[in-house]
């Protein structure tokens, strides 16, 4: 988990709530949010050692009739865009569904880099636009 200031992690669990109002609110799934060390939904994945450990995206979608993990997203600030975060990506991307891994505009290069030794994770940047909307784009 990252370490920020209370100032960052709040910009951090506003983009978070924003990314789950723009791209899960409506989906198909039960949609949940792990801010600022909150433990709303946790979920199960086996480390490299195959013990079973528990841990908590800051997204989890689950399916409504199997309660199988859909998806999980991570949300970074530019502060946590780095080599020690990335193994944690590595990590939910072995949960099971798809992986999102959402960055600020100006580290997707960085992310880039950071995940050419990962598999399976869907890469997205976001930026505030005008009138301070956020945006989110597709990388991969």
């Amino acid at each position: 988990m990252a370490s920020r200031s209370s100032q960052k992690q709040r910009e951090h669990d506003n983009v978070l709530a924003g990314i789950v109002r723009l791209r899960w609110r409506g989906s198909e799934g039960r949609v949940y949010s792990n801010p600022d060390g909150e433990k709303n939904c946790a979920v199960n994945y086996r480390d490299r050692a195959g013990r079973v450990q528990q841990v908590y995206p800051d997204i989890v979608v689950l399916e409504t009739t199997t309660n199988t993990v859909r998806c999980v997203g991570e949300v970074e600030t530019p502060e946590t865009v780095t080599e020690a975060e990335s193994p944690q990506w590595r990590d939910y991307a072995k949960i099971g569904g798809e992986c999102y891994l959402y960055v600020p505009s100006g580290t997707e290069q960085r992310a880039k880099q950071l995940l050419s030794r990962a598999a399976g994770i869907r890469l997205r940047r976001y930026y505030f636009g005008p009138g301070g909307l956020l945006n989110i784009e597709n990388l991969n």
